[in-house]
């Protein structure tokens, strides 16, 4: 199928020598069935193979998606534990160093119970006001005498000694302290420095 092209000239008069040839075209009427039977199936293939490509596209990034779903899930539990790890290093390197004036806080509290009845002396008072002034900077860095008056703890007292007790109730309970000691404690964490020395009935 040819189409003539019907334009004028310069000169106005009619150009009947350039034609356009539509054989080709998709759309071209002429064409035998043989011929769009098979470029229908042409397109069919192409559809199917787009569908197919569509369908792998979708694979991979639903792949993708849970790929970083489980990689943040993972990076997250890391930054958990570091920041666990991390305040465990620092609580723990706290009480290395607290470790080392323990001992001054008991010899000031064993000066203590050797001057009882003289608290008047200024000498005592400096002590003392030297002891409560220790114990505030430990309070302020969560570190507190372990409590004896409590019923006996494994975790928290260590007997040295027994005396004799006629009331049951006092069987196996703390009956005095030889020597208090101290235990890290805030809301999450409790970690015993030491245990405390005590005397419990029998």
């Amino acid at each position: 199928m040819t189409v003539t092209d019907n334009t004028l000239n310069t000169d106005n008069t009619l150009n009947t020598d350039n034609t356009l040839n539509t054989s080709s075209y998709p759309w071209d009427e002429t064409r035998s069935p043989q011929e769009q039977s098979s470029q229908e199936q042409r397109l069919t293939e192409q559809l199917i193979k787009l569908q197919k490509d569509y369908a792998d596209l979708q694979e991979i990034c639903k792949k993708a998606q849970n790929d970083y779903i489980m990689l943040k899930l993972d990076f997250d539990q890391y930054q958990n534990r570091m920041e666990v790890a991390k305040q465990d290093h620092k609580i723990q390197t706290l009480i290395d160093v607290v470790k080392k004036f323990l001992p001054f806080i008991d010899w000031l509290e064993k000066s203590l119970a050797t001057v009882k009845d003289s608290e008047d002396n200024p000498l005592v008072k400096g002590v003392k006001m030297t002891y409560d002034n220790f114990l505030t900077v430990l309070a302020g860095l969560m570190i507190f005498p372990i409590d004896t008056t409590l019923p006996l703890d494994s975790l928290l007292h260590e007997p040295v000694g027994t005396v004799p007790v006629t009331d049951e109730k006092q069987k196996w309970q703390i009956i005095s302290c030889v020597q208090t000691w101290f235990v890290y404690r805030n809301d999450q964490t409790i970690k015993v420095i030491q245990t405390a020395k005590v005397i419990v009935g029998a």
